[in-house]
């Protein structure tokens, strides 16, 4: 086996005496084709039978290292293709919170996608997703937890409710409080609540003390022989009382305040889009119904030129075969279906673009160069244009070939004429 028999070593003729003849052979060769995993040729080799390849230098392989062939390179026995062997590589993914605690690890192959862990919580703050994709991993990886701050409103209110201030602080922020205000007959002491460590929407309401009135005058001191009038002194005592709680009357009628209030904060409104129309809509509007008219003249004219040019025709001699041959292809091409669509296409693409104009200008409004429309209106000109060329170019095509053939009819009616004479 692995030979191949070429002959004898002795020519078998004339033999004069005992002889040995031995058989010859050559040995078999056989080709080993190296390839890699996409079927690359990497190396091609001639072995002998039984013999042992030697393979080429280890290949590579992008996100995979190689491992080996997938055959043993000894023992050759017949024509050989060897593959290169790879495993994938394999990365660690690692999510981490915001503060680097573990949420997940995972080991992903090469260009692989990772699972990314349930959305964690951050007090005070909202999550957002990940700082990096984690789809196509080619390498070892760690995506870290995205939040946004939470932001709460601070209002400042007076005794009334009136609003001094109204304040956006970020979670455990601090608010900063508008100037003291003031109350007829009271004095300003402070606010109800703390306004730093913001963690919630808050309304801090100012609190006050009323003055106090001033006292009244001691009463006259009575004899002291009388001593039946001591029992009414305590009686003034009572008359003061209701001075002290005077202050409090402005409840029922309240006087204006003696500061400013501190203006509302003022919400802006959007402002109105602003109206414009592009130049280059208006182009290309321009140009689609120039393209019509132009196709539609030129169209006219060729159906005037063909109908003198079959009128001409119908004078010839009726057994000239030829020419009703090209008077046939001629009507047969102006009754073609495909002429028709042309003309069509052409006109509906520049009564598009002149609908869509009309209904997303304003030639009134300040111009720009172009809008969010114009490649839309670029579309229906480039449609119609290239209709357009199309149609010309058949025509002149057409045209051309009239003008051989007639060029060629009128030669043969000239042999013809000479031929008679």
């Amino acid at each position: 086996p692995g030979h191949t028999f070429t002959g004898w070593d002795r020519v078998l003729a004339h033999i004069t005496q005992d002889t040995t003849i031995t058989a010859l052979y050559d040995i078999n060769l056989f080709t080993v084709t190296f390839v890699d995993f996409d079927g690359t040729v990497l190396k091609t080799e001639i072995v002998a039978f039984d013999g042992t390849a030697t393979a080429p230098s280890s290949p590579t392989r992008t996100g995979h290292t190689f491992t080996g062939w997938d055959r043993v390179l000894t023992h050759i026995t017949q024509d050989t293709t060897i593959t290169a062997l790879y495993d994938i590589n394999l990365f660690t993914v690692t999510f981490v919170d915001f503060d680097g605690t573990v949420l997940k690890t995972e080991i992903v192959a090469f260009d692989g996608t990772a699972t990314a862990p349930s959305s964690p919580t951050r007090t005070g703050h909202t999550f957002t997703g990940w700082d990096k994709a984690f789809d196509h991993i080619t390498q070892d990886t760690t995506i870290t937890a995205l939040y946004d701050i939470n932001l709460f409103t601070v209002t400042f209110v007076d005794f009334d409710g009136t609003v001094l201030k109204t304040e956006i602080v970020a979670f455990d922020g601090t608010a900063t409080a508008p100037s003291s205000p003031s109350r007829v007959g009271h004095t300003f002491t402070g606010w109800d609540k703390a306004f730093d460590h913001i963690t919630q929407d808050t309304t801090i309401t100012a609190r006050y003390e009323a003055i106090p009135a001033p006292k009244a005058p001691p009463a006259p001191a009575a004899p002291a022989s009388r001593t039946t009038q001591s029992a009414p002194e305590p009686e003034p005592e009572p008359k003061v009382e209701p001075k002290i709680v005077e202050p409090q009357t402005p409840r029922a009628t309240p006087t204006p305040r003696t500061t400013p209030v501190v203006p509302q904060p003022v919400v802006e409104e959007e402002p109105a889009p602003e109206t414009s129309f592009a130049l280059l809509n208006l182009i290309f509007a321009a140009f689609g119904v120039g393209t019509t008219a132009f196709s539609l003249i030129f169209a006219f004219r060729r159906k005037i030129y063909n109908a003198r040019n079959q009128d001409n025709n119908s004078y010839q001699r009726a057994g000239n075969i030829e020419s009703s041959r090209v008077l046939a292809s001629v009507s047969e091409y102006k009754k073609s279906r495909l002429f028709t669509c042309q003309l069509i296409v052409i006109c509906l693409a520049a009564v598009l673009g002149v609908v869509l104009f009309l209904l997303t200008e304003d030639i009134t409004a300040k111009m720009i160069f172009a809008d969010i429309w114009t490649w839309l209106n670029a579309v229906f000109f480039a449609i119609g244009l290239a209709a357009a060329v199309a149609l010309i170019c058949k025509r002149y095509e057409q045209a051309q070939k009239e003008q051989e053939e007639d060029f060629a009819r009128s030669m043969r009616q000239t042999n013809d004429s000479l031929s008679f004479a």
